[in-house]
Order: structure tokens, then C-alpha cells, then sequence
């Protein structure tokens, strides 16, 4: 029922919101017996039936949707690994490099682009609105969300480095990586537009975004070759 509702709050859009979940229709399309239903979202004081099922629909969108982002792009990006996996085996230091700028250019640009899914757009509007409430709830919520997205990047950059045989400079973390590349997509991506997704550059022939060219310099700043000190 919640994937139902959340298909529902997709497909009306930000501006539509939480109104276009509606108890009877997410009942008929998620096929769910209309008791088993109402006992499931029963009334809780002053709250309806459908009050509760869009309070946990909103829940579901700040608590779990963030991941799925994070986890469509480790998928193509272990799609790419796959597709690279020759120059991988070989080991050299110009064969990594050419992994690395595949990874950046191309993964970079399919975590921006689906960063201005409508998703991704409904999740920052409703996190944005929840910080101005005072309901401890919703707000712990979205930090749990944040937490599972920012773990999930943790997971695959870290992972990246390690294919990479790459180091951190002194003083640098994997966390300070992590905060800094997801701040770098995030504020592209919510604060120059939606035409920016659109802007590239040609660099050598191949067309990289402007996320990905940040991307490869924070790569400088915070990895190393250990074999090049």
C-alpha cells in the first residue's frame, strides 16, 4: 500500500503532494481486501484512516526513498566495472586510470541525471517542509534517511578506491570523502536548475558533466597513488 501511495504522490507531482494519496483508490490498485485495509491504518485520535496512511507514506518517502538512488547508481556503476573488467585484470597504472575517468564520466552523469527524477524532486521538497515543523518523528525520519543514503555512497566509493589502489592523503577520512562529493551533487543539482543536467563539456573527445569534472578533481584532493610517493 505504501509503494501504491508513493506511486500516487510520483505521478501527481510536487505540487499535488500527499493529496493525491486516497485511501479507497490506493486500496483498489494495490489490491489489498478492504478490511484487512482499515484495520491496518485505523483511526488514532483526531487522525482518519487516510490520515495515517499518508503520515506513513510520507515516512516511506523521507526514510527509504534516498537509497534507491544511491543504489541505482552502485548498480550502473558495476555495470561499468563489468564492461571494464579487462583493463582491470591488467593491473598497470594507465589501465587503472583509464578505469577511473570511465567510472567518473560515466557514473557521474547517471547519479546527476537521476537526481532530477520527479522522486528525487518530491523527496527534497517534503524534506525541506519537514524542517520547518516541530514533529520529532518526521525529522528523525529524514535523518535516518540521510544516514542510509550517505552509508550506501560510503559503501561504493570506498569500494571504488579500493579497485582503484588508491590511498587517502593524511588527515582525510572516507567520511570527509563521502560528505563532500554527495554535498558537491546534491547542491548541483538542487540549487543551477533543471537545464543544468544538460551542460557538458568535451574533454578528449568524450562528454563529461560538470558533476563529473568535480567529481575527478575531489578525487585528487582526497585519494593517492601510493605507489607514485
Amino acid at each position: 500500500m505504501l509503494d501504491t501511495a508513493l506511486d500516487a504522490v510520483t505521478s501527481s507531482g510536487v505540487t499535488g503532494g500527499l493529496d493525491a494519496v486516497r485511501m479507497d483508490q490506493v486500496i483498489i490498485e494495490s489490491r489489498v481486501p478492504r478490511a484487512a485495509a482499515y484495520e491496518l491504518w485505523r483511526h488514532k485520535g483526531p487522525l482518519t484512516s487516510q490520515d495515517n496512511l499518508r503520515r506513513q507514506t510520507l515516512m516511506h518517502i523521507v526514510r527509504d526513498m534516498p537509497g534507491g538512488n544511491a543504489a541505482r547508481t552502485r548498480d550502473f556503476a558495476y555495470e561499468v566495472l563489468e564492461e571494464l573488467a579487462p583493463y582491470l585484470e591488467e593491473g598497470s597504472r594507465e589501465s587503472l586510470n583509464h578505469v577511473r575517468r570511465e567510472m567518473v564520466r560515466r557514473v557521474a552523469a547517471f547519479n546527476f541525471d537521476d537526481l532530477h527524477s520527479q522522486r528525487w524532486r518530491i523527496y527534497r521538497t517534503i524534506t525541506a517542509s519537514i524542517g520547518t515543523q516541530n514533529d520529532d518523528e518526521l525529522q528523525q525520519a529524514v535523518v535516518d534517511g540521510e544516514e542510509s543514503l550517505l552509508g550506501r555512497y560510503r559503501e561504493f566509493l570506498d569500494g571504488l578506491r579500493q579497485l582503484l589502489k588508491l590511498e587517502f592523503r593524511p588527515g582525510y577520512t572516507v567520511d570527509d570523502f563521502v560528505l563532500t562529493v554527495y554535498a558537491l551533487n546534491d547542491g548541483l543539482a538542487n540549487r543551477l536548475g533543471t537545464s543544468f543536467q544538460h551542460q557538458v563539456r568535451v574533454i578528449d573527445g568524450q562528454e563529461w558533466t560538470l558533476f563529473a569534472i568535480g567529481f575527478d578533481a575531489l578525487l585528487d584532493r582526497f585519494l593517492i597513488d601510493p605507489s607514485q610517493v
